[in-house]
């Protein structure tokens, strides 16, 4: 089941112009990334730290920002 407020957002999209940087947790594991990818004329980029996710949206053409994540104890 998808997450009502990923939903709400997935449909705004198609407003947007120029870039959109989408963070996904867990709750869009469920997106419609290909309707994501496809709406509106905005350039997405995607960051996330679950790699299903990140996966699933490249995969229907959202473009992905790698970042190095460096932990200090």
């Amino acid at each position: 089941m998808s997450d009502p407020s990923v939903e709400l957002l997935a449909q705004q999209l198609h407003d947007l112009e120029g870039k959109c940087l989408i963070v996904a947790d867990e709750n869009w594991d469920d997106a419609p990334w290909l309707t994501i990818a496809q709406s509106g004329s905005a350039k997405r980029i995607l960051r996330s730290n679950r790699y299903e996710i990140a996966q699933a949206a490249a995969q229907a053409g959202v473009r992905r920002n790698s970042a190095i994540l460096i932990l200090v104890t």
